[in-house]
């Protein structure tokens, strides 16, 4: 796999119990300067404005791991909550710039769950 070149992507499943708002992190390292910038679509559309292009900036180092959170542009504490329907969701990561991104997991969790390693792997 190609993980590394423009237009290459990767689909994930995440099967939703309730329906509701939901965040949405990655955990992920980036080894090179500048950004890795992927698209992200669930179930094959944009969830909001700007999901076209979410920037991954570097970790400085290719296992210096980070979250990310989608977040809304003018409001940095806020996440961007999606509003996902019971069943399987599709959740799929297109490269943009051909960056590199090392992507440990995503996690899809309530507003209100503060997302950590540690958290997580309970």
């Amino acid at each position: 796999m190609e993980w590394n070149k423009t237009g290459h992507w990767l689909e994930y499943e995440i099967h939703v119990q309730h329906a509701g708002y939901y965040q949405i992190v990655f955990r992920y390292a980036r080894g090179d300067a500048g950004d890795g910038v992927r698209a992200i679509r669930i179930d094959g559309e944009f969830p909001f404005e700007g999901a076209d292009a979410i920037s991954f900036p570097s970790t400085n180092g290719w296992a210096n791991w980070r979250f990310i959170r989608l977040r809304w542009p003018d409001f940095v504490d806020q996440p961007f909550l999606v509003k996902l329907e019971p069943g399987a969701r599709r959740l799929r990561l297109e490269n943009v710039n051909g960056g590199g991104v090392n992507l440990d997991y995503i996690a899809v969790a309530h507003p209100k769950v503060e997302i950590t390693r540690e958290a997580l792997e309970k």
